[in-house]
Parts: C-alpha cells; structure tokens; sequence
C-alpha cells in the first residue's frame, strides 16, 4: 500500500509539502470458510453429526453448532486441534424432548398408560453449524433431519 499527503489544497505550490510512504507487501482474507457434506441423522436418542470445513487462504479457527435454535456449542475437529485449512467434524448431541404444554400434559395422562419416551427423536429437527477463520471470517450452514 503506498500513502501519498500533501498540504498543496491549502499552500501555494511554492511553499506545499508532499510525502509518500509505501508498506510491505501484505493480504487481506476477507473470504469466508467452505462448509461441505453437512449431513445429520437420529441415532437412539442423539443426533450424529457430520461435516467438513475448508478454506483457501487461512487455516480454520473454530466450529459451532446450535440444534433447533438452542445456545451455540462448541465442537472440536475430528484430530482435536484447529490448526488446519480443512477440517472435519464428527460428534453426537444428546436430544432432548420439548417441555410439553399444560394441554398436552392433559393429553398425556388422559392416555395414561402410553409412554413419551420417544418424543425426542420423534419429529423434525434443525442442526446449524457455523466456522470461522483464522481472520474470523464466518460461514453458516443448516441441516434438517426429519
């Protein structure tokens, strides 16, 4: 990058005064991360997430992820450490049934003997992932099991 000032808008050419300086080479990463292969299935009562991360120009700093609309988590790479332009990502979330309304409260001793155990992984579910890069470009990605 090369600066160049000077004062002549409020001199006389006579008495203006200019300088320029030039910086050393340097780049600008402002691409955001690749998010690849997002795939999400219920297995038993988690959900077994997959994924693989990639960027062209800076190594990959973190993952996140949230399931239907809950607090960002954390995730570690597969090799533990982020430290690489291409990462992949393996883990298991623990599903959790809704808290169910005063009416299907209702409904549910009504039936009384008929269990509830499968009401988490009943249903549709939202897996989001989110990585960025070393210079904290972000990219997002979503995933729908039903």
């Amino acid at each position: 990058m090369k600066v160049v000032t000077s004062d002549e808008p409020s001199h006389s050419a006579e008495d203006a005064l200019s300088n320029e300086k030039e910086s050393q080479r340097f780049e600008v990463d402002n691409t955001a991360p690749r998010i690849e292969n997002l795939a999400a299935r219920i297995e038993s009562q988690e959900l077994h997430v997959t994924f693989h991360a990639a960027d062209d120009f800076s190594p990959i700093k973190r993952a996140e992820y949230s399931v239907d609309a809950g607090d960002w988590q954390y995730v570690e790479p597969v090799g533990a450490l982020s430290d690489a332009k291409a990462e992949n990502y393996d883990f298991n979330v623990v599903l959790t049934a809704p808290q169910p309304s005063l009416e299907e409260q209702t409904e549910q001793k009504r039936r009384r003997g008929k269990s509830n155990a499968n009401a988490a992984s009943s249903g549709e579910h939202v897996v989001v992932v989110r990585v960025y890069d070393r210079n904290d470009n972000v990219a997002t990605a979503k995933y729908v099991v039903r």
